[in-house]
């Protein structure tokens, strides 16, 4: 989660190589990016309710991400994980 998702998106993008990846029509802003067909994925959601950093929530309500303070952490259910 970020407060400014364009500027974390143009970040991984230009550091790592990623490319901004279809992404369904949620209805907050953000950005999935990466490389087509290649794990890991990174899922950058907008949110200016929640603020990110180590002392945020694990996870906003009702979003299934895997984020955990700003960190992603293991889903022991997703497969390869």
């Amino acid at each position: 989660m970020t407060a400014d998702a364009e500027r974390s998106k143009d970040f991984y993008c230009r550091v790592f190589g990623w490319q901004v990846l279809p992404r369904p029509a949620f209805n907050t802003a953000g950005y999935w990016i990466g490389t087509q067909g290649i794990f890991p994925q990174i899922h950058i959601i907008q949110s200016d309710e929640v603020p990110p950093g180590p002392d945020a929530p694990d996870q906003p309500p009702g979003a299934p991400h895997l984020l955990r303070g700003g960190r992603l952490r293991r889903d022991e259910g997703h497969a390869g994980a």
